[in-house]
């Protein structure tokens, strides 16, 4: 800040306030990234519930996976069904949507495969837990799917 005492007029140097500024703009995260937390969503997940009306555990012989990648999603269906399924999403925040979701379709009925894919079709937010469960949820049915990062 300088003050000319010829003409009572302070004058200020904005040349490290526009660094400054230019400097925090550039280091600011973009808000479409695909995490609400440390926690990613990138990855392979294995469903080990559903709930609707109650919580259905998946039975052993029935593995259903789910991988996110930068903007796709694809699942996977193996025991008791081998149906599988691909689309888009995207999340921002806690908030996601996914889009042009396409399945095969066989009626495999022992399977939850229909089950969770329709609670995915649905699905309008997901959380973390604590010990690291991801959690997709429809907020208008109140249904979830349960899901651990697959090894």
């Amino acid at each position: 800040m300088l003050l000319n005492r010829k003409f009572g007029v302070i004058t200020i140097n904005t040349a490290p306030l526009f660094l400054l500024i230019m400097m925090i703009t550039a280091c600011s995260t973009d808000d479409t990234t695909h995490n609400s937390s440390e926690n990613e969503l990138s990855g392979t997940w294995r469903v080990f519930a559903v709930k609707q009306d109650t919580v259905e555990e998946l039975a052993p012989e029935d593995t259903l996976t789910i991988t996110f990648t930068e903007e796709a999603v694809s699942g996977r269906a193996a025991g008791l069904c081998g149906n599988y399924f691909s689309g888009q999403y995207s999340a921002q925040g806690e908030t996601i949507q996914f889009t042009n979701l396409a399945s095969t379709e066989a009626a495999c009925p022992a399977s939850r495969y229909w089950t969770a894919y329709a609670i995915i079709e649905r699905t309008d937010s997901y959380q973390f837990l604590s010990d690291g469960t991801l959690v997709l949820i429809d907020a208008d049915s109140g249904d979830r799917m349960l899901l651990m990062e697959d090894d």
